[in-house]
């Protein structure tokens, strides 16, 4: 297929957008910092949320795929690791190599931001104001810019982890307010930085941690941890709101694998998205349950026939790893059935990386060269070219 007909040209020639070259829409430049002098322009129509899925102003459904980057504030800081962000997302972006992607995610990380020792979780605050100013100078606002020249929207996702709330029981519980703040004040610069960003979309707060929703949502302790995370997670997307009305994407308590939240009682704001990870070693994933139509709950409870979802981390990598460790025959493939047998999903596949875990990529040990694990490296059943396939096959959609 030519570069021409890439699903991302392909989408632009149905809504009515002539050509890459031209039709480029400049906006007002966005708040949050003297640094960014204007908008990245871009032939990416804007998305808002419908019932469940996204669409363009003109109505027409779009559904997102692709793939997550590492934080490229790492990326920088490790070199031996063979490419830089920019050098990542120039590869997933060329047809030419058979890449298809309509979105990139990126992770952004507070230990990162903070420039902590790698491998450590910080204690909130993680970062100042300053350093995060500097960060985004350094390493997003260019990430932002290549990606819109590269016609892909783009996910910033606050990549931090943590137990946003603490449960004791029913009646005694707290939220996290450190790591509270620490999401405000990341999103007051962020969201009001890239508001005018037609294709920048936010992810809320990665993966908030124990104690998981592990019951269906008629479980009262299912209810409760929901209706605490709300009081946690509520006040940043109201943030959010306060600068952009860009999509943002709300994850849910044990790991961001509970999105059916949603179905307790939603996240008010208005163009919400909900995430959903889920790995091999998930118990929904051994009885490819992820509907979760089954009396003892688990899966999404088809909460995407009401509410927009983004699987915006899955993968695994042909090893032995309890969580990440799986194949594309046992788990790939029919999780990927799964995914597009709903047009309402979207899904970024995790990760385009060849250390963070399970990497699509591995780094040959004499040249460096980074090899597409499933078909140049690496086993047969890992990730990298199965996804790179899927997208492939996707590229003339536009649902």
């Amino acid at each position: 297929m030519s570069h021409d007909q890439t699903r991302r040209t392909n989408l632009l020639t149905v809504l009515g957008v002539s050509g890459l070259a031209g039709c480029l829409s400049a906006s007002s430049p966005p708040s949050g910092s003297s640094n960014v002098e204007e908008t990245p322009t871009t032939n990416l129509p804007r998305l808002s949320v419908r019932d469940n899925r996204f669409v363009t102003p003109d109505g027409a459904a779009v559904t997102l795929r692709g793939v997550s980057i590492i934080d490229p504030e790492r990326a920088a800081t490790t070199p031996h690791r063979g490419r830089t962000s920019s050098e990542v997302v120039t590869h997933l972006t060329d047809a030419n190599a058979g890449w298809h992607p309509s979105v990139i995610r990126i992770p952004v990380q507070p230990v990162d931001i903070g420039d902590h020792k790698h491998g450590t979780a910080p204690t909130p605050p993680a970062f100042t104001t300053a350093e995060l100013e500097t960060y985004l100078t350094t390493y997003l606002d260019p990430l932002i810019e290549q990606c819109a020249e590269k016609n892909v929207y783009v996910i910033i996702d606050f990549h931090r982890d943590g137990q946003a709330i603490r449960w004791a029981s029913l009646s005694e519980n707290t939220i996290n307010s450190e790591l509270q703040a620490e999401a405000v004040t990341f999103w007051e610069a962020v969201a009001g930085r890239y508001k005018s960003s037609d294709h920048v979309l936010f992810e809320v707060y990665n993966e908030p941690t124990e104690p998981g929703m592990w019951g269906p949502t008629s479980d009262p302790q299912t209810q409760a941890i929901w209706q605490l995370f709300l009081k946690f997670v509520q006040p940043i997307v109201d943030t959010i709101r306060e600068q952009s009305d860009s999509i943002a994407i709300v994850g849910s308590p044990g790991w961001s694998s509970s999105p059916e939240g949603a179905l307790i009682e939603p996240v008010a704001g208005g163009n919400l998205a909900y995430s959903y990870h889920v790995y091999p070693g998930h118990d929904v994933s051994a009885a490819h349950a992820w509907d979760g139509k089954t009396d003892d709950g688990g899966g999404v409870e088809s909460m995407y026939e009401s509410y927009p979802l983004f699987v915006t981390e899955f993968g695994w990598r042909d090893y032995d790893d309890p969580w990440l460790g799986g194949t594309t025959s046992g788990f790939g493939e029919p999780f990927m059935r799964w995914v597009e047998s709903h047009d309402a999903i979207n899904w970024t596949a995790w990760c385009a990386d060849v250390w963070w875990d399970p990497a699509m990529f591995v780094q040959d040990s004499e040249t460096g060269e980074w090899l597409l694990r499933g078909r140049d490296g690496g086993s047969d059943e890992d990730a990298g070219e199965y996804i790179r396939q899927q997208l492939a096959t996707a590229a003339d959609d536009t649902r």
